[in-house]
């Protein structure tokens, strides 16, 4: 419970310190012989990619889905649903995934946010060691989800074609991705930084006071 709190905590003080009209979306992988959480989630009527289930979800909706709810071979592989058959593709979950959770940052193994330029600039004031990364394809399984799972490090992507037609990314948008832990570590990183700003006014105030 404490967990929950702190992941909700975490979301709405970024939501408010980036001025996001988006919601976290939390990523959990379901490796083989786990069991998934048994709570309520929207129907997935039609088929989707996994980029189009993450845009809506960061307008609130809540997905639990399996391979037979994807439409997109790349993702099925990149994932981790799938193996590949004729040639390796990176990066790629490794693991053996039989479901995904796309929703509340809840129990999540990643995070991802979906920003505008001027807020993802704000958000690389704070950290600093976000890498950006652009593949023409596979942007948000495989630049988003999979090195970042892989990897542990966050990574903002530019997004791809794919992802703007057929999960309905908006032409302003980017995608930025945290693991669990870098995401739980922003409210600590917003208070010290909301510090050091107010720290560089007041002497610049008392400068100027000084001045007349």
């Amino acid at each position: 419970m404490k967990m929950i709190n702190e992941l909700d905590s975490t979301s709405r003080k970024l939501q408010q310190y980036l001025g996001m009209d988006t919601l976290p979306v939390g990523i959990k992988l379901v490796i083989d012989g786990e069991q998934a959480e048994s709570i309520p989630y929207d129907k997935t009527d039609n088929r989707g990619p996994f980029c189009r289930y993450v845009h809506e979800a960061s307008r609130g909706k809540n997905f639990l889905i399996a391979l037979e709810d994807l439409d997109c071979n790349k993702a099925e592989i990149v994932i981790g649903f799938k193996e590949p058959r004729f040639a390796n593709i990176e990066p790629r979950v490794k693991e053996k995934v039989t479901a995904i959770r796309i929703g509340p940052a809840v129990d999540a193994d990643v995070v991802m946010l979906v920003l505008n330029a001027a807020q993802a600039m704000t958000l690389s004031n704070l950290l600093p060691e976000i890498k950006l990364s652009f593949r023409k394809n596979r942007t948000v399984c495989g630049e988003g989800l999979a090195a970042v799972y892989n990897t542990k490090l966050p990574t903002m992507t530019l997004l791809c074609i794919g992802a703007r037609t057929d999960g309905n990314f908006e032409p302003e948008e980017l995608l930025v991705t945290l693991p669990c832990k870098t995401f739980l570590e922003l409210p600590s990183k917003m208070n010290k930084f909301a510090s050091l700003s107010r720290q560089a006014v007041d002497s610049l105030r008392s400068r100027f006071n000084r001045l007349h």
